[in-house]
């Protein structure tokens, strides 16, 4: 929030140890109809990797002024296979999302993102301090009784090695899912440092589970 609406608003920056950008096409508005403040709507610029940008402001575009806001950046997960590729309708199914075929180069990078989504001190924080997130949905769109089928998301665990494990719900019926999953912070240092960029979508598919009619000889 800048300062009354007779001024010309701040300027903005964002910066980290070694990269700063001033916002540009920054629209102010009047934030409370009385004159009393200007609000502030910017697109967050890109960032050449994840960090807590920091934001500064300045009246007169040269100067610059820290305050106490962070704007953070965080490499999405990109998960590359699922193991094991299907599982039974009635769900329970114990699912891992791989990350660049996990290892510990997969684990290195995952630790180091979610502890810079978080503002960590040290990578080894990352998996208790953030949980994951797993959604299945239809795939391509598939419509049950005319209507879209709902998403199922659930709880996941960051693994050590970079995957993310989540158990398969109950399915309705047999058939591709797409499988999905993110990374949220466990406790966010402000309110809306907890959104949320879910992964490019894998498949599983469901199958009806074998049953036993009869055995021979009884």
């Amino acid at each position: 929030r800048g300062g009354s609406a007779r001024e010309a608003p701040p300027v903005l920056s964002l910066h980290d140890e070694r990269h700063t950008v001033v916002l540009a096409g920054c629209n102010a508005t009047d934030a409370d109809g009385g004159g009393d403040g200007t609000l502030l709507r910017c697109v967050a610029p890109p960032w050449p990797w994840p960090t807590r940008a920091a934001l500064s402001a300045s009246v007169d575009g040269q100067r610059f002024a820290p305050t106490a806001h962070r704007l953070t950046y965080f490499a999405p997960l990109a998960p590359t296979a699922l193991s094991p590729r299907a599982g039974p309708t009635h769900g329970g199914s114990a699912v891992r999302l791989l990350v660049g075929g996990g290892g510990a180069a997969a684990a290195r990078a995952a630790a180091s993102a979610a502890a810079v989504l978080l503002g960590a001190s040290a990578p080894s924080a990352a998996p208790r301090a953030v949980r994951a997130r797993c959604r299945f949905t239809a795939a391509g769109g598939a419509r049950r009784g005319g209507r879209a089928a709902a998403a199922v998301e659930g709880p996941g665990t960051l693994q050590p090695d970079g995957a993310v494990r989540c158990a398969a719900p109950r399915a309705a019926h047999a058939g591709p899912v797409e499988v999905t999953a993110a990374l949220r912070p466990t406790a966010p240092a402000a309110a809306g440092e907890n959104a949320t960029s879910w992964s490019a979508p894998l498949r599983f598919d469901y199958y009806e589970p074998p049953s036993i009619s009869s055995i021979a000889p009884s």
